[in-house]
């Protein structure tokens, strides 16, 4: 009779922990591939908005911008920081990273948004 109670538990147990160790798709991966961060801008409206990005150091950056008018992204690096100019339409940005862990600020100023927040480590 216990062997019918344990086996149960012992399941369930193993499913709570597979669960529970799933991947995290905000890891950071291998620092030789880019991570790819999808823009959009129409009509005033930035996707994704403030949200937080984990890189591996030494990892670069690309970002797939689908926007309705021309604009600028503006990366606060050390120092002066950098520029990344788009088209409207889609093009692909590259940001070569060479940081210590820590916060990177990406922003638009039309409008004014922090699109991402890059967190090295």
């Amino acid at each position: 009779m216990r062997r019918s109670i344990a086996i149960p538990a012992v399941l369930a147990t193993c499913l709570f922990l597979a669960a529970c160790g799933g991947e995290d798709d905000s890891d950071p991966a291998d620092p030789a591939d880019p991570k790819v961060i999808e823009v959009t801008i129409q009509d005033g409206t930035v996707t994704p908005n403030g949200e937080r990005v984990q890189l591996a150091q030494g990892q670069d950056v690309e970002f797939l911008m689908d926007a309705d008018k021309p604009g600028e992204l503006h990366v606060h690096t050390d120092g002066d920081g950098q520029t990344l100019p788009y088209d409207k339409g889609i093009s692909t940005l590259a940001l070569d990273l060479d940081e210590s862990p820590g916060r990177i600020e990406v922003e638009t100023h039309d409008p004014d948004v922090v699109v991402v927040l890059l967190e090295i480590r």
